[in-house]
């Protein structure tokens, strides 16, 4: 099943969590302009599981999996320094909240954070900071990112 991500719009739609795991869902259904159920679609295919969390691997299947409108960098970048200034802008981005010991997802976009669970805030509220994050990047822009 191939789909293709549209351009996210200048203003990107904020899109809440349905469960308490389908954070990837979401962020990936913000950055990359699909609507929730399309984006449950691409990473799960016909058949969601009754868990909807998702990895790393899962949400750059996805990607891939995608009529290329879109890609991602297929290897992680770990933000050693836990600094937002380190991660670019139209990423997925792996963070704990204060007080939580499970990962969860935000989207990242021109300085706002999206949290799926919590709504869209600036860095400074946003949890412990990033850990590692996915860039999802158009496909003009990837040469350019890579050579940065």
């Amino acid at each position: 099943m191939s789909r293709r991500f549209r351009p996210p719009a200048p203003d990107m739609a904020f899109i809440r969590q349905r469960t308490d795991k389908d954070c990837g869902v979401c962020c990936l259904a913000m950055l990359a302009g699909l609507s929730y159920e399309e984006s449950l679609g691409l990473i799960f295919g016909d058949e969601p599981p009754r868990n909807l969390s998702t990895k790393t691997k899962d949400i750059v299947a996805a990607a891939s999996r995608s009529a290329h409108a879109f890609t991602t960098r297929t290897r992680l970048k770990v933000c050693r320094s836990k600094a937002w200034s380190e991660v670019p802008s139209n990423s997925l981005v792996k963070i704990r909240h204060k007080g939580h010991s499970n990962w969860h997802w935000v989207a990242y976009r021109k300085g706002k954070v999206y949290d799926p669970a919590r709504g869209v805030s600036t860095t400074n509220k946003c949890g412990k900071g990033p850990s590692s994050y996915i860039e999802i990047c158009s496909d003009s822009s990837v040469g350019r990112a890579q050579n940065r």
